[in-house]
């Protein structure tokens, strides 16, 4: 969570504004200053998550991928300007109001690959389950920053189960262990789909 010093004049409204989110998130991240006002100096918490840089990754396309204006991203992350660069695997801020558009439709793919590579690994199609285990590995790299940064609706413990499933189901399709590659296939298609009813719940309001 990133923490900003409340500056003179500034409100709740206008220090959302300037992080791109709403009032009642800066209210449920801050409950003291819940029907009290603030004042030069306090510390207000922005909340958001952390997003670990992928190779190919830019600024740019962080910026795009998250829907976050990038002189906001900046911002948010002065050792970006600081050392004029980003680098695999380094941690970047995204505030949390908005989400990629197709992060529903990235889960739906987890959960329809998830089924249909058992059928691949049956026919010993390794080719196609590679493919598939790939895909599925990606498109959860992709959501996973929206899902650990709602701890309240999406149990870390679940997120953990699946990621670890899809880990092992890539190695076992490597090594051509059917057995073994069904199981953390069939992992994935009865988990996932909790994930994905409360992402369709969540971003279809």
């Amino acid at each position: 969570m990133f923490q900003y010093i409340v500056q003179p004049y500034d409100t709740i409204f206008s220090i959302a504004q300037k992080f791109g989110l709403e009032y009642k998130q800066i209210i449920s991240s801050n409950p003291q200053v819940n029907n009290r006002p603030i004042f030069a100096g306090q510390i207000i918490n922005i909340p958001g998550f952390t997003y670990k840089v992928r190779s190919m990754d830019t600024l740019n396309k962080i910026s795009h991928k998250f829907d976050i204006p990038l002189k906001l991203l900046l911002s948010l992350n002065p050792q970006i300007i600081y050392n004029g660069n980003i680098s695999v695997g380094q941690e970047v801020f995204i505030t949390n109001n908005q989400v990629p558009v197709d992060i529903t439709e990235k889960a739906a793919e987890i959960e329809s690959n998830s089924i249909s590579i058992m059928e691949d690994i049956d026919n010993e199609d390794w080719d196609k389950a590679i493919d598939k285990a790939t895909l599925i590995k990606n498109d959860f790299n992709d959501i996973k920053p929206i899902l650990i940064s709602e701890p309240e609706l999406i149990p870390t413990d679940l997120i953990n189960l699946i990621e670890n499933a899809i880990i092992s189901l890539e190695g076992e399709i490597n090594q051509k262990n059917v057995h073994e590659a069904k199981v953390q296939a069939f992992i994935i298609s009865e988990y996932f789909p909790d994930i994905l009813d409360i992402l369709r719940q969540k971003y279809s309001e």
